[in-house]
């Protein structure tokens, strides 16, 4: 798959942010982004070793997750309607556990990572979205590399039990 850079985003979330998920957590809302986008017997999940890939057939629009944006905010029956869940499993996915993590959408690829930044009074980490062309895909998918084993196996339990309607 052939990739072009086209730009360096700041997505505003600082190592140091105060959310300390742990695995089921930052698995369940993984996994919830899909299941409210999705049916659920369209998601699919593959775990490899320290891997794990969604794929879903609806198209997520990535800004939304990149600006904390959500599309649920006036329906009064949804959860999540602030659109930082998916900063916060990010975040403890890859400060916590050292994870990797790449979302492929359409002819996109984010592919994120810590980025040292100096502030008036310490020194932080900063999230950043390396964001590129690819060749088109349908869908999205999300690929979550060098997870511990308790987080694949909250992953393949979630997959069953996670899921709000």
């Amino acid at each position: 798959m052939e990739t072009k850079v086209i730009n360096h985003i700041d997505i505003h979330v600082p190592a140091t942010w105060g959310v300390h998920w742990d695995e089921m957590k930052t698995a369940r809302d993984f996994l919830q982004n899909f299941y409210d986008a999705n049916k659920v017997n369209d998601i699919k999940v593959h775990v490899d070793e320290n891997t794990v890939q969604f794929y879903a057939p609806g198209k997520f629009d990535y800004k939304n997750l990149l600006y904390v944006r959500s599309t649920k905010t006036n329906n009064p029956d949804t959860i999540g309607k602030y659109g930082e869940g998916f900063k916060a499993s990010l975040l403890n996915a890859m400060r916590n556990w050292n994870c990797s993590v790449e979302m492929y959408v359409g002819n996109k690829k984010l592919r994120f990572y810590f980025k040292d930044m100096e502030f008036d009074d310490s020194d932080d980490k900063i999230i950043i979205c390396e964001l590129s062309e690819i060749d088109p895909i349908q869908g999205t998918r999300l690929v979550v590399g060098n997870c511990n084993s308790r987080l694949i196996t909250e992953f393949k339990f979630g997959l069953k039990h996670f899921y709000v309607e």
